[in-house]
């Protein structure tokens, strides 16, 4: 990978500015060209062009403001609230947060069943290696090592993935549930 030297790059300083590198059809981003690309390459941020505006366009609704707004209420204030019924006279709010986002993040993918302390200790760790992965140029580890556990942690979940899916065609009787 070439990185561009810090004082060869050009300097946006205004919104506008942005706005105007944001909208050019010359714009692409770093994250195809990184070692992390096997992870983040085929995710909304590594596409350009018209791949990216089909896929902008078909997740649009799972994050309008009405989306936002349910996910909120029906996932991250119980993972709050249950936190504090706990009755531990201390709590990490980051790791109370965590557990809610990652409670959305489920509801976004479709999976059912992370508010139990197992499958959202399963979904932290994959989400974990992966996250870590997502950012290999920073890691403090062997960057292979990272990303071979974060491409194992996509195995694991997709298997688990499919699991689920057989199981829900088995109990509705052929059919796939899609919510």
């Amino acid at each position: 990978m070439t990185v561009t030297p810090r004082d060869q790059m050009t300097r946006i300083s205004t919104f506008g500015e942005a706005q105007e590198v944001l909208r050019s059809a010359d714009f692409r981003n770093t994250l195809t060209t990184r070692r992390s690309n096997a992870i983040t390459g085929f995710t909304i941020g590594g596409l350009v062009h018209d791949e990216h505006m089909q896929r902008r366009r078909a997740e649009m609704e799972v994050f309008s403001r009405a989306s936002l707004v349910d996910y909120e209420f029906a996932d991250v204030v119980p993972a709050i609230a249950e936190a504090l019924a706990g009755g531990a006279d201390r709590l990490d709010l980051i790791d109370v947060m965590r557990g809610g986002l990652l409670r959305v993040s489920a509801r976004v993918i479709g999976l059912d069943d992370v508010t139990s302390d197992t499958r959202t200790r399963q979904l932290r760790d994959v989400a974990d290696r992966i996250g870590e992965a997502a950012s290999v140029e920073w890691t403090t580890r062997d960057p292979d090592e990272v990303i071979a556990a974060a491409l194992a942690a996509k195995e694991e979940f997709l298997r688990g993935l499919l699991r689920a899916v057989a199981r829900s065609t088995t109990r509705d009787g052929g059919a796939v549930r899609l919510r």
